[in-house]
């Protein structure tokens, strides 16, 4: 009885020696992202706007576009978002993606960096744009993540709809 008090002792001792080191573990910055946010946002991104994203597949193959409404207004306390994020609308949706579930986005713009997150509405399963802003559009990735990791599902452009 006492050798499997002292196992178990053991054993929860180390969890939680692991669990407060990985706490106290410092994040590490990423000096590739840090450049863009530590830029100033392009004017035409500090407004609300309609944008099209057209997105593609790895192989370059059209999985269709979204129009969405970038709101400027806060996102829902229903979204699984940090503070910060803003409301997207999404106006037109013919992505030949099977998400399995209702696209509630919300975005955020640091500096010259957007993050669109499509299931904003759906914690630790996020199917999300980012990329690098410039003046009049944007590109990068399209990424699903979930809790036991994720994959690439794409990348998209986007331009702005309409003055």
């Amino acid at each position: 009885m006492v050798g499997l008090m002292t196992r178990i002792s053991f054993l929860v001792g180390s969890i939680v020696l692991l669990l407060l080191i990985s706490g106290c573990a410092t994040k590490k910055s990423n000096i590739k992202y840090d450049a863009y946010f530590e830029q100033l946002t392009p004017s035409r991104w500090q407004q609300p706007g309609t944008w099209r994203f057209e997105v593609v597949d790895n192989q370059q193959q059209s999985l269709g576009h979204i129009l969405l409404l970038l709101s400027g207004q806060d996102a829902d306390s229903k979204h699984c978002v940090d503070e910060g994020w803003k409301k997207a609308v999404v106006l037109v949706d013919t992505l030949d993606v099977d998400i399995g579930f209702e696209i509630s986005p919300a975005y955020n713009i640091h500096g010259r960096w957007l993050t669109i997150d499509l299931t904003a509405s759906v914690c630790d399963a996020d199917y999300k744009l980012f990329g690098q802003l410039e003046d009049e559009n944007a590109a990068g990735n399209f990424n699903y993540a979930h809790l036991l990791g994720g994959y690439s599902i794409g990348t998209f452009t986007a331009s702005p709809v309409g003055e």
